[in-house]
């Protein structure tokens, strides 16, 4: 076996051409078709959770710049992000946790849009986006003011439709 292109699978060495087919099976001291299908779906499957936290661990080191409700912004996406996180929420974690970088590169990003979520129980879409409008009104008035409590306002709203998307899971 070829080492540069080894890898630990559970415990055991796997050539990675194997994984991805560029090997037969048979060529490298046995084993099913089916296996090396399956090995390479889990491979996948962790490569990509892999890259759905990489957007979580940035926000952890971040140095968040700009306003105080940026900064609050960026320390409550990572709290939101970070819990979704913990449920194995992988793509909520990373969306959440994307919000949370470009706060915390000073940036005023926008509560959640309901039209992007997929909700079929709960509120209305036009009562949604009318809460989301006196949402953003009430930020606008209060990000200077009150930066910590509207920072909050907004990631509680982003969670509330998060789990309206979700059926309350």
């Amino acid at each position: 076996m070829i080492y540069c292109c080894t890898v630990d699978f559970l415990g055991r060495p796997v050539d990675i051409r194997w994984l991805i087919g560029l090997v037969d099976s048979d060529e490298e001291g046995g084993g099913m078709k089916l296996q090396s299908l399956a090995v390479s779906m889990v491979a996948l499957l962790g490569l990509s959770a892999c890259d759905l936290t990489g957007p979580l661990q940035d926000l952890k080191t971040s140095q968040p710049t700009g306003s105080r409700f940026t900064q609050s912004l960026a320390a409550s996406y990572l709290a939101f992000s970070q819990e979704e996180a913990n449920d194995q929420d992988w793509f909520n974690s990373r969306h959440f946790a994307l919000k949370g970088l470009a706060a915390a590169g000073g940036e005023a990003v926008l509560p959640e849009n309901p039209a992007d979520w997929d909700i079929d129980n709960g509120p209305s879409q036009g009562d949604l986006a009318a809460l989301r409008a006196r949402l953003i009104v009430a930020l606008d008035a209060g990000r200077d003011r009150a930066p910590d409590m509207a920072a909050t306002a907004q990631t509680g709203y982003d969670c509330w439709l998060e789990e309206l998307s979700e059926g309350w899971e």
